[in-house]
């Protein structure tokens, strides 16, 4: 990941994937396109860009919020080109409650 943190000192960056169940997967990663790199193959196969396949680890996503947030969530995005449905189900919406849930949905 190469991420700048001076404009937004407080975010933090990992170098994993949200997903349903921990473990690994492959990336697609388009460098001329970053916004299109996605988990999801489908989506990675109609992509008009040059792919660029790296290994990811998989966590879910109430894993990493159990290990990084450290109160309460006013505003969570998701945006993972094809893989939302993966990462909804490794949220546990009892225990944590964003205020706001934004989702960019690919269909």
């Amino acid at each position: 990941m190469n991420c700048s943190t001076k404009s937004r000192p407080r975010d933090i960056n990992l170098d994993i994937a949200a997903s349903n169940a921990d473990g690994s997967a492959t990336f697609q990663i388009f460098p001329d396109a970053p916004g299109l790199s996605t988990l999801n193959p489908q989506v990675a196969e109609h992509a008009k860009h040059q792919a660029e396949a790296v290994p990811v680890r998989l966590r879910k996503l109430s894993s990493i919020l159990a290990e990084y947030a450290d109160r309460p969530i006013h505003f969570l995005k998701i945006d993972v080109e094809g893989a939302e449905h993966d990462v909804l189900e490794g949220m546990d919406f009892q225990k944590f409650r964003p205020w706001i849930l934004v989702i960019e949905s690919v269909p």
